[in-house]
């Protein structure tokens, strides 16, 4: 039993040890120097020195200081000798001796953006009899942030409320103390009716006897009050509107506090901003607005838009409607003044929209519009093919082009948000027809809130014997648009397809609405032969190669510009498709043309359903030789060709717009 006994002892003592001697193999922190190997020994070796970076705002790091270090005798391998070069060793933990912990966090307050904190460990790694010499390098990056905020808008209604908070709104991502400084009062906040602690940020204002001075329905606005937020490394300046008002039951004219500025650029997406925002209007009985959407009136040679995309009590200002006025790279602000009331006339009132734009390059929808890189970014069907030779005389720019022939088909690969609903958008086509008499083989489909699949609008392609030509066609931006080009008559050659965004306010016309929209009579348009203006439409009659004219004064058109001619253009009786003229011309020499066909009888289109979206691009410098355009006197010229086919148009909504 004794002996037994002896054994287990003996047992847990061998196990223990080999516990241990384990854990110092790992890296432990057992200070004997000790190894059982007594023959001859090699020193260890590493893969060389450590080198860790951080930034800040990483987590918490463990750096083995026996990393990839190895002994080929199997002896167990300390850290010896370790040594820092920072006294101030904040954020760096070398108590565990083979193992370093970092704290970026700890570290983060004492550094800024472009500084480093750098700790190099010097140290030998030792198997008990040799040693080699390693350090350790760990360097922690900054990224101070600065506060980020807008400008302060407090609204107090409430005379209780007099502590105002300077630092709402503001965001500091290193989440660091924030005060503020430099406080300057608006003008007519008298030091006697506030004290600030800058330190919290907090602004305490009288708001009793502020309200003692107005009567019920008004207001009194502290406006550019400014002051600076700082972090411990950043100052920035901000200013504040305070807005106290007393209120009321009886009724009172809605306050305005300040003007609406809106920042876009040319290539912007809509942006929709409240007019009835607290930001810019205070309705003391909190009464709808409702705005005057035709008072919008230019006041500093801005143009004369209608921002026709606007709803309710949302503006919506569309930066492509300002493209023609601003030249790429160049900012301009643009102001309107315009009129609201809360739903009673006597309470009008007017404030003041500031527009600043910034003139961005037009862009191509289209990936591969040229089809430099084959058929990349499309779709086909049938046998289209890229060409670097025209049979039809296309004038194509870049190295090739497709060709497609009767029954072939093409598709632009579009995403199904790729465009902005409500939007108008033109697609053009530098093409050659194979038959230039005929062919309409471009339409624009899309979903819309009344259909899937539907069709937005057809092309109407018509060379008239004139070949090349820029084609086009207009359309409304909807989810899934897809744009389908087929050959289904004739042979093309395509070339140059853009796709872009452009105004569909009525107020960029360069021609008068009254001339237009047809809403008072004929205008200034000489009608004939039983051509009549009726329910607001230009009714041309079923006579052929008969043209209604509208004078349009020297300077409409000028040289080094693009513009957009198009109108609505509907068939009563429609069975299928009807020929149609439109031409922009100078009367006193027929010839000189500036349609994108040319030619005294040119400008003819097909109109393939009983609604068409008729577009065309006009560009004096490619298709006439003529460089005086701007001095010129010219007629707007449009109706049934004489190839009519006996059908009635109706036509609306003329549009001549200038292309950025």
């Amino acid at each position: 039993m004794v002996n037994n006994m002896k054994n287990i002892t003996t047992k847990k003592l061998l196990l223990s040890s080999a516990i241990a001697l384990a854990l110092v193999g790992c890296g432990g922190d057992n200070d004997n120097d000790d190894n059982s190997n007594s023959g001859p020994n090699s020193a260890p070796t590493h893969s060389g020195d450590i080198s860790l970076t951080l930034s800040e705002k990483d987590a918490f790091r463990m750096v083995n200081l026996l990393q990839d270090a190895v002994d080929t005798d199997g002896d167990i391998l300390r850290v010896r000798d370790l040594k820092a070069s920072l006294d101030d060793t904040t954020g760096f933990d070398s108590s565990q001796v083979v193992r370093v912990g970092v704290s970026p966090d700890e570290i983060a307050p004492h550094i800024d953006t472009g500084e480093t904190r750098e700790i190099v460990y010097t140290y030998n790694i030792s198997d008990g009899k040799d040693s080699v010499a390693r350090t350790a390098t760990i360097t922690v990056t900054g990224e101070d942030a600065a506060p980020e905020f807008d400008d302060l808008f407090i609204l107090v209604d409430d005379p209780t409320n007099t502590e105002l908070d300077l630092l709402t709104g503001v965001v500091d991502q290193d989440e660091e103390p924030l005060s503020i400084a430099n406080f300057t009062a608006a003008d007519n906040l008298q030091s006697g009716l506030y004290t600030i602690d800058a330190e919290t940020g907090i602004l305490t204002i009288d708001t009793t006897t502020v309200l003692n001075g107005l009567q019920p329905g008004e207001a009194e606005i502290f406006r550019d009050n400014t002051y600076h937020v700082e972090d411990h490394n950043h100052s920035l300046e901000r200013t504040a509107t305070f807005v106290i008002v007393k209120a009321t039951d009886e009724p009172a004219a809605p306050i305005v506090l300040n003007p609406v500025e809106v920042t876009v650029d040319t290539d912007s997406a809509l942006k929709r901003v409240s007019l009835a925002s607290p930001a810019y209007v205070l309705e003391p009985n909190g009464d709808a607005l409702t705005i005057d959407w035709d008072s919008f009136t230019p006041t500093n040679g801005a143009p004369a838009l209608k921002f026709s995309r606007s709803e309710g009590v949302n503006l919506g200002v569309d930066g492509i409607d300002f493209a023609a006025y601003v030249a790429e790279g160049e900012t301009k602000t643009f102001s309107y003044s315009y009129e609201f009331n809360d739903g009673n006339d006597e309470h009008t009132v007017s404030n003041t929209l500031n527009v600043t734009v910034t003139g961005a390059a037009t862009a191509n929808l289209l990936n591969n519009g040229g089809f430099e890189s084959d058929f990349d970014s499309w779709s086909s069907e049938g046998t289209p093919t890229i060409t670097t030779t025209s049979a039809f005389g296309l004038d194509f720019s870049g190295a090739q082009f497709a060709s497609m022939i009767t029954g072939d088909k093409l598709s632009p690969n579009l995403t199904g948000n790729a465009l902005e609903n409500g939007a108008g958008y033109i697609l053009e086509a530098r093409a050659a027809l194979g038959d230039a008499w005929g062919g309409y083989p471009m339409s624009i489909s899309g979903d819309t809130s009344d259909e899937v699949g539907a069709v937005l609008a057809y092309n109407s392609w018509f060379a008239h014997g004139y070949n090349p030509r820029t084609h086009a066609i207009r359309f409304t931006g909807a989810q899934n648009v897809k744009i389908n080009i087929e050959a289904s008559i004739n042979a093309i050659e395509m070339d140059e397809l853009t796709l872009y965004k452009y105004s569909i306010d009525p107020g960029n016309n360069l021609i008068s609405e009254e001339n237009a929209t047809f809403s008072n009579g004929a205008g200034d348009w000489t009608l004939v032969d039983g051509a009549m203006v009726a329910n607001g439409e230009l009714v041309t009659g079923p006579s052929g190669d008969k043209r209604q004219i509208l004078p349009l004064p020297a300077g409409t058109i000028k040289n080094g510009h693009r513009y957009v001619l198009s109108m609505d253009v509907a068939i009563d009786d429609f069975t299928g498709p009807v020929n149609f003229r439109a031409s922009i011309l100078d009367p006193s020499d027929a010839s000189n043309e500036t349609t994108t066909a040319g030619g005294a009888f040119s400008g003819i289109f097909q109109n393939n359903s009983a609604n068409n979206n008729l577009v065309t691009v006009i560009d004096p410098d490619r298709n006439t030789s003529i460089t005086d355009w701007e001095t010129r006197a010219l007629e707007l010229h449009v109706g049934v060709n004489v190839w009519g086919e006996g059908k009635n148009h109706r036509i609306d909504n003329v549009r001549l717009i200038e292309l950025p």
